[in-house]
């Protein structure tokens, strides 16, 4: 694969997963499409261009898109976003209690007699 085709499909990889990866992870996450010297090449590269931050742990290098390239949210879409978050915790919760007191009724039932065992009994 070329270098720039294989920059930008790392790229847009990085850039939809948001989240920090090693070489050997972004090789394995992209079945090994790119081979593993194109891919720490491409890294590397992005880093030095800015796409990417590249962190180093030891012998580790790990990259990240670099977050200041993402777009920022302004107030009203950050409260949509709350105010929706703050609705599905609510359903969240209704069906968590909802699912307990199914499970509740499922184990009365379960305890009681069936129609047999209560006509045995009273035989």
């Amino acid at each position: 694969m070329a270098a720039a085709a294989a920059d930008k499909k790392i790229l847009k990889y990085m850039q939809d997963q948001n989240r920090p990866y090693s070489a050997t992870d972004v090789l394995l996450n992209l079945h090994k499409e790119i081979g593993k010297t194109q891919v720490v090449k491409s890294l590397e590269g992005l880093a030095k261009a800015g796409h990417l931050v590249e962190k180093v742990y030891g012998k580790q290098k790990i990259y990240f898109v670099n977050q200041n390239t993402l777009p920022s949210l302004g107030e009203t879409e950050l409260k949509d976003l709350e105010t929706a978050i703050s609705e599905k915790t609510k359903d969240v919760t209704l069906l968590r209690e909802e699912t307990r007191n199914i499970d509740n009724q499922l184990g009365s039932l379960n305890s009681s007699l069936t129609t047999e065992q209560a006509r045995e009994r009273l035989n």
